[in-house]
């Protein structure tokens, strides 16, 4: 009889462990995934920077019988952009009565009429785009930096009065991202 009460005892202790274990939460070893987004916006920036001005130096007067008899003059517009593409417009400048045709370098009350051009031919006159002026375009692969030439004239004849004669052109660069 002591045998059938350890065999029934050993079988009440391995069925109490089987519903023990059973009733305990097991856990599992697993992998989760979930989504991380990363996202950034670039604008297109661009400057003006290091350009050269267009200066014609010293000149006579009268000045001569005909356009560009005197020395014309050479700067340029220094862009730097990180994309594009873009394009550069040119004020008329700030002397009174000015066109994109005849800009008015001024000293005092006196005007000396000049034009700016985007071709060393003087046959298109840089503006802003709008009849009788053109904008200069940036090249297709338009980040980093780029030189734009200006070429500059005065007009002849006139008979400007001594004086030192100034003009400033603002410089606007139009990009679309």
């Amino acid at each position: 009889m002591h045998k059938r009460t350890i065999g029934r005892f050993a079988l009440a202790t391995a069925l109490f462990m089987v519903l023990l274990t059973s009733a305990v939460p097991t856990r599992a070893a697993g992998i989760a995934t979930g989504v991380l987004a990363a996202a950034a916006t670039v604008n297109l920036a661009c400057s003006v920077s290091n350009s050269k001005n267009v200066s014609f130096g010293r000149i006579q007067t009268p000045i001569g019988s005909k356009i560009g008899s005197d020395p014309p003059s050479t700067g340029n517009v220094s862009v730097t952009c990180n994309g594009g593409p873009y394009s550069i417009g040119l004020s008329v400048g700030n002397g009174a009565g000015a066109s994109f045709a005849t800009r008015k370098m001024t000293s005092g009350s006196n005007t000396l009429n000049y034009s700016l051009y985007s071709t060393a031919d003087h046959s298109s006159v840089w503006g802003d785009g709008t009849p009788g002026s053109v904008t200069v375009s940036s090249p297709v692969d338009a980040a980093g930096t780029h030189d734009f030439p200006v070429y500059g004239l005065i007009f002849a004849p006139q008979s400007p009065e001594a004086g030192a004669y100034t003009d400033t052109i603002t410089v606007t660069v139009t990009f679309t991202p």
